[in-house]
C-alpha cells in the first residue's frame, strides 16, 4: 500500500512540477493590426507580461511582444542636379519596360537593372528617345533601375515585374 502512495505522490509532484515549467507559455485571446492617418500597430490581447533586456551597441529587444520587421530601400531618391525629362512605364510590368524621354537624349547616357541583393543583371546605353527594356524571362521580383550620365546617377527607380 505504501509503494502505491508513493507512486501516486510522486506521480502529483511531477505533475505539478511539469505544470510550473510551463507556466511561462502565453495563450492569447486574439491579435491583430490597426491602421489610421497616424501609422499602423500591431497588438496582442492577453499577453500578461514581458521582458526587455538592452544594450548600448545593438538596441533594446522586448522579448514576448510582436516584433516589428521593416525593409528600407537606400539610395532610392537619389537624383542629380541635371534637368533630364523622362518617364518610365508602364510600371508594375510584365514583359517590357519603356523609358521615354522628351528633348534631346544626352550622348552619355546609360542604364543598369539591379536585383534586390545589388546584382547587376542588365546594362545599356539609352540613344534615341523611346528604350526598350525586355523583362519577359525574368522572375515577379522587386528590381531597380539606374539611369546615368558619363558616371552620374541621374536617377533610381523601383521596377515592380509581375507575372
Amino acid at each position: 500500500m505504501k509503494q502505491a502512495q508513493l507512486k501516486a505522490f510522486l506521480f502529483l509532484c511531477l505533475y505539478f512540477l511539469f505544470a510550473i515549467l510551463h507556466a511561462q507559455k502565453n495563450t492569447v485571446a486574439g491579435g491583430g493590426e490597426a491602421t489610421g492617418s497616424g501609422g499602423t500597430v500591431s497588438f496582442t490581447v492577453g499577453q500578461i507580461d514581458y521582458n526587455t533586456q538592452s544594450s548600448s551597441g545593438i538596441g533594446t529587444i522586448s522579448e514576448g511582444i510582436q516584433q516589428p520587421y521593416e525593409i528600407y530601400f537606400v539610395g532610392i531618391e537619389e537624383e542629380s542636379d541635371k534637368d533630364l525629362q523622362f518617364n518610365l512605364y508602364p510600371n508594375p510590368t510584365t514583359d517590357k519596360l519603356y523609358i521615354n524621354f522628351s528633348g534631346e537624349v544626352p550622348i552619355n547616357l546609360t542604364y543598369n537593372l539591379f536585383s534586390m541583393k545589388g546584382e547587376l543583371l542588365v546594362q545599356g546605353q539609352i540613344i534615341s528617345n523611346k528604350t526598350e527594356i525586355f523583362f519577359e524571362q525574368m522572375p515577379a521580383s522587386t528590381y531597380l533601375l539606374r539611369v546615368n550620365d558619363s558616371k552620374e546617377i541621374v536617377k533610381t527607380f523601383k521596377i515592380i515585374k509581375n507575372n
